[in-house]
């Protein structure tokens, strides 16, 4: 099916940009009992795809994330470096770069320490614009630590409401250009510090609230992006 997939979008000009997902902060002993082949298999299956970049997320982010204390942060992310380190040679083989996404979990400077650990050329960033919020973190100060090793990046905007009726704070998807997510900065960062940013991987990335068309929001973020930014594209 991935062959397939494959097949059928490269005609169309089209490039897949993979993913895995796996528990970071596995401790050694779970790592190699239940993650480890997983992950490999994973990273044969992208190449399958033809995929370069495999996006790669936190299964179980609601047990270790930024803000998780057991064990602390720092901890989790160096169990990230050894266990992602064992499944480097597997990435090699397969020409797979695997891109740790800020994903609603970590910051973007936790993942860059993760990156940086691991010391090689097939581990990098996927930067999503938005999540950086959710950590409490700088979206472009996050942006200029992770720009160095950026593969991918997902264009998602937030609206942040500091104080609401609840006295609690809440932050609310948004097409991309009608939030509060500094794209045009973030993009100018890319565009200089990036590896390669005439081939880093650029997704529009929407949750529309119910009542709306999901499509009428990507068609908004790619008018705004062509109106504001098509420098960048």
């Amino acid at each position: 099916a991935v062959r397939s997939l494959a097949d059928r979008m490269e005609p169309a000009g089209l490039v897949l940009n993979g993913g895995l997902s796996a528990n970071w902060a596995a401790t050694a002993e779970e790592w190699d009992r239940r993650w480890h082949n997983r992950v490999v298999e994973n990273v044969a299956l992208n190449a399958a795809g033809r995929v370069t970049v495999a996006t790669v997320t936190h299964l179980m982010a609601g047990t270790h994330n930024h803000f998780t204390s057991d064990p602390p942060v720092n901890e989790q992310i160096d169990r990230a470096i050894r266990n992602f380190t064992s499944v480097l040679p597997a990435c090699e083989e397969h020409g797979i770069i695997l891109a740790f996404e800020n994903h609603m979990d970590y910051r973007l400077s936790e993942v860059v320490a993760l990156v940086q650990g691991l010391g090689s050329e097939f581990a990098r960033v996927t930067l999503d614009t938005a999540n950086s919020f959710l950590v409490l973190e700088d979206p472009l100060e996050g942006a200029r630590k992770a720009a160095p090793y950026t593969a991918a990046v997902h264009m998602k905007d937030f609206t942040v409401h500091p104080l609401m009726e609840t006295w609690e704070p809440e932050l609310h998807w948004a097409p991309v250009g009608q939030g509060n997510s500094p794209i045009a900065e973030i993009l100018d960062v890319l565009q200089a510090e990036a590896p390669d940013p005439d081939t880093l991987l650029a997704h529009v990335e929407i949750a529309g609230i119910p009542q709306i068309d999901p499509d009428q929001w990507v068609r908004v973020s790619l008018r705004h992006l062509r109106d504001h930014h098509i420098d960048h594209f």
